[in-house]
Formats: structure tokens, C-alpha cells, sequence
């Protein structure tokens, strides 16, 4: 339940929902805010690189776990749920109507892998090769697999929805996940004041916050509007919480970094610029509430949790 469904799982309990949920790790239970955590024990897989049959690989064996869990759930402890929620692409509920009929499933469909633009006539955005193309299909596939499974397919934006294929889209419902912004927004009464960085309150603070300092979510595209900015003016620091690593696209040798790549290249007053890594959520919240300006980018990419839990584990339910 971890991020995407956190919130909405404390707000459930709190008004007397029985939730549970369940992640990826060891068999274990646990119990907070009212809510029972399932541990999910799934074998490991060894991600060789061009192993196209990993994604699937991976998808089978988060199967094998949570149908497990299910049916341990079901006939040890006759719990049957009204409704189950799970994120797409990764197994967990490719069987959760096989072990429970009756229960509505709603399928979270964040993504969908391609390089197609489906409004122009499937033609392509950029140049695609045998490894893009492979990819690309093994990671659909166990995404496409829960249509034929789930009462209700949902995701939160139009342009996530835009990226499945025509004749999955009127299968979507787009429903926005939301940010809470009278936690988030700016004030001039907050103030980056941590034992790593120090800032005065009431000072200019440009934000960026994401998991990896990647170009599918525009960090080169970031750092030259900052050079650009600090052209134009002298007056704020730039705060970037982000680890120095890609999630996403191809990754880098040893010793390399995006970030690295462009600071060699840009021309940069870093003596103004913060990397802070992953930051514990009540300093990132905190960060945020002191930000002037919080900016966020995608090439294309999902905006949704990523825009504001950038610090955490991806959900399993």
C-alpha cells in the first residue's frame, strides 16, 4: 500500500475500514494505524543486462508470492475483502480474482511502455531499436494481462492514459491521485534549517526533488534552466533532494553520473546549488514548505507519485 495508497489506506482505517496490505519482504505481520502489514517473501531474480525475459520473470515471481499470501489469507484466516487495489505491471494481481470472486479489483495503471505517439497514428517519438522495441513489449505485457482480470482499470492523469493503445484506453477511468497542498505550499514563515544545510528564512529556494538525477525525469533539462536563472539573478539557492542514480533508462558506468556530466558542462555557481540526496519525508515536506518555486519535469514520464513521494519504496498493494 506503500505511497500511492498510503494516505487513503490511514484515512479507510480511521473510519473504520478493516485494511490490510501487503509488500515485498520477509513473511511477516505487522500491525499500525490500524492497519495489518502482510511481509510477501518472493524469490529473487538476477537482472542480466539484455535479458529481455526478466520482466516477466520478475512479474511471475511477485505472482507466486502474493497469490501465496492470498490463499494463506483466505483459508487461514477467512478473510475475503470487498475491494483490493493493486499497482500494474508487477504480478501482484494477476490472481487476486482467482482466490477471491466476489471481490471487486481496481486495477492502478500507471504506465505503459512505448515510443509510439497513439493521437498521431502510432507513429514513433524517437528512434527505436530491436532492444527498445523487445523491452518495451516484455514490460507490457504483464500490464495488459489485468485487463481481462479487473471490475475497474484506473489511472491518475490524461496523459497517462494517452499512452495505452487506443483500444485499451476507454477501459480507464482517470481519477487524480492528488497532492495535499495545504501541506505542501511555500511560506515565507519556513525555512531550510537542517544539521546539512542551513538557508535563512525568507530567502529564495528553487526546489527539485525526484528519485534518480535521470533525463527521463529532465535532470539535464533542470540544470540548464538553473544556469540560465542564475544568469538572469543572483538571489535564491536551488535545494535538489535526489539520489545521483538512474531508475529509469540506461545506466552509467562506475564513476559516472548525470550529475556529474553536468556540472562538467554547465557553467554553475554551485557555491548556491544543494545536493541533499533522499531526505526522511518530514524534512522533505519540510523543504518543500520553504520553497518559492518547486519545479518538476518529465520526458515523458508518470507525474504523479513521483512529484511527491520521491523518497520511499515503490507500493506492492
Amino acid at each position: 500500500m506503500r505511497r500511492q495508497f498510503e494516505f487513503l489506506g490511514k484515512w479507510l482505517a480511521k473510519n473504520g475500514w478493516d485494511v490490510r496490505t501487503a509488500y515485498r519482504g520477509d513473511d511477516t505481520v505487522t500491525e499500525a494505524d490500524n492497519i495489518r502489514s502482510y511481509g510477501c517473501r518472493t524469490r529473487g531474480t538476477d537482472h542480466r543486462e539484455n535479458d529481455f525475459r526478466y520482466p516477466l520473470d520478475y512479474a511471475a515471481q511477485n505472482a507466486l508470492g502474493a497469490t501465496r499470501l492470498f490463499f494463506n489469507m483466505r483459508d487461514g484466516e477467512d478473510y475475503v475483502p470487498d475491494v483490493v487495489i493493486a499497482h500494474v505491471g508487477w504480478g501482484i494481481g494477476l490472481c487476486v480474482k482467482q482466490v477471491w470472486p466476489t471481490t471487486k479489483y481496481i486495477a492502478y495503471h500507471e504506465w505503459y511502455y512505448t515510443e509510439q505517439d497513439w493521437t498521431k497514428g502510432g507513429k514513433a517519438e524517437r528512434p527505436v531499436n530491436v532492444s527498445t522495441t523487445l523491452s518495451n513489449r516484455m514490460r507490457n505485457l504483464p500490464i495488459v494481462a489485468e485487463f481481462d482480470c479487473a471490475d475497474a482499470s484506473w489511472c491518475p492523469t490524461e496523459f497517462q492514459k494517452s499512452r495505452f493503445p487506443p483500444a485499451l484506453q476507454p477501459f480507464i477511468e482517470v481519477l487524480p491521485d492528488g497532492v495535499d497542498c495545504q501541506l505542501h505550499r511555500g511560506s515565507a514563515v519556513f525555512g531550510v534549517d537542517f544539521e546539512w544545510l542551513g538557508l535563512p528564512v525568507g530567502g529564495k529556494v528553487l526546489t527539485y526533488t525526484t528519485r534518480g538525477m535521470e533525463p527521463l525525469r529532465g535532470f539535464p533539462q533542470f540544470l540548464r534552466a538553473v544556469e540560465e536563472l542564475q544568469r538572469r539573478r543572483s538571489d535564491f539557492d536551488t535545494v535538489i533532494l535526489a539520489s545521483d542514480t538512474v531508475s529509469y533508462g540506461a545506466q552509467l558506468g562506475d564513476g559516472d553520473s548525470w550529475r556529474l556530466r553536468m556540472l562538467d558542462q554547465l557553467t554553475l555557481d554551485q557555491r548556491r546549488i544543494h545536493f541533499a540526496g533522499s531526505r526522511p519525508r518530514d524534512e522533505y515536506i519540510k523543504v518543500l514548505q520553504a520553497s518559492t518555486a518547486h519545479l518538476y519535469f518529465s520526458e515523458p514520464f508518470v507525474t504523479s507519485w513521483s512529484l511527491w513521494t520521491c523518497h520511499g519504496l515503490m507500493p506492492l498493494l
